[in-house]
């Protein structure tokens, strides 16, 4: 991931967003050429240095979803996990950290 520091002049266009307890994921496509196979996946992470990173794929975005488990007792924490529709109804499951 980069750090999300300045614009490089693309104008973006959100498509689609999961916030969980501590995270902001966005998807977003370039405003003029929307369905060309293009995504910027934005993530914010208020504790993290810098707070702003993100990466690019070559697919379009539709949806996405947020999916946490049940707390494991043991452990006594939940698993969180982003999923992400791609227009051709793939899911993408981004490998975050």
């Amino acid at each position: 991931m980069q750090p999300l520091a300045q614009t490089d002049g693309m104008r973006l266009m959100f498509e689609a967003a999961i916030r969980s307890r501590d995270d902001l994921f966005l998807a977003a496509s370039n405003q003029y050429e929307r369905f060309d196979g293009f995504a910027r996946m934005c993530l914010f992470r208020a504790e993290k240095s810098p707070s702003w990173r993100y990466f690019d794929l070559p697919v379009t975005i539709s949806d996405a979803t947020l999916f946490v488990s049940e707390a494991d007792p043991a452990a006594g924490t939940a698993s969180t996990g982003y999923f992400f529709l791609i227009e051709d109804g793939d899911v993408f499951h981004p490998p975050i950290g």
